[in-house]
């Protein structure tokens, strides 16, 4: 752990893209980000170069707290029009600041998605089971079945009223469950991810009929999707960047 020390990271820039990964917040490899720390309107602003702006849809009309989004766990969720930049079939990584307030949600609690619970519309989906362990699902044809699905879980379970930062990452041979920082859960993965026409939701995913469905509940923030896997370094890294690890950026 010794080796974060020399990286001299200004600590104004801690949580972007850093030097080692060759990338930088307004490159390509940063798909969508969501500070979500508007204040107001219904609308959330991609910091990416994609433009993938957000619409907030049946939040009520002041659902922030600080920098963070409050999801009821209802029927509110962010989402954002499909789009071929959103396409990731070769590697990926999804990841949020997460602070649940269900200890036994009836249904599971979506973070990020680009998913439908149907054939022809399945792709990505990071959500919280029922029994609050992070699960992380990839489709290689849209399908659900057999072969074609791929579901990592993590060991770990998530303790309500607390900040997490959770990701998960597939490289085009192994998905990665990491929270914290550290990894919690792999498997084997697909050789490709589907492409699917379904919206990408923050704090929802789509059903049979492409209804939001598993909505969220509780706060997130910087909900982010990258063409590139992270390593476990950086991520370890992103979790320490406020020292404590312990609480959410006031802006990424």
């Amino acid at each position: 752990m010794g080796v974060l020390a020399p990286l001299f990271i200004p600590t104004p820039l801690a949580y972007l893209e850093q030097p080692f990964s060759g990338t930088a917040a307004n490159s390509g490899s940063i798909r969508l980000l969501f500070h979500l720390n508007e204040s107001t309107g219904t609308s959330a602003a991609d910091a990416s170069s994609y433009a993938n702006t957000g619409t907030l849809t049946n939040f009520p009309a002041s659902p922030w707290s600080g920098t963070a989004l409050n999801f009821d766990g209802v029927d509110d969720f962010v989402s954002v029009t499909s789009a071929s930049n959103l396409n990731l079939t070769a590697a990926l990584s999804l990841e949020a600041w997460v602070n649940i307030t269900n200890n036994t949600p009836a249904n599971p609690l979506t973070i990020v998605s680009k998913w439908d619970d149907t054939n022809g519309r399945r792709a990505y989906l990071l959500q919280l089971g029922i029994n609050r362990k992070v699960q992380f699902l990839l489709s290689s044809d849209g399908t659900a079945n057999p072969g074609s699905l791929f579901t990592a879980a993590s060991a770990a379970a998530l303790t309500i009223n607390t900040w997490y930062h959770v990701s998960a990452t597939y490289d085009g041979t192994t998905m990665r469950i990491l929270i914290n920082g550290v990894q919690d859960g792999t498997l084997a993965g697909p050789a490709s991810v589907f492409v699917s026409p379904a919206l990408l939701r923050v704090g929802a995913r789509g059903n049979a009929a492409s209804a939001a469905e598993n909505f969220f509940q509780g706060a997130m923030d910087e909900p982010r999707v990258l063409d590139y896997a992270r390593t476990d370094y950086s991520q370890l890294h992103i979790y320490h960047f406020n020292d404590s690890g312990t609480t959410p950026p006031g802006d990424a």
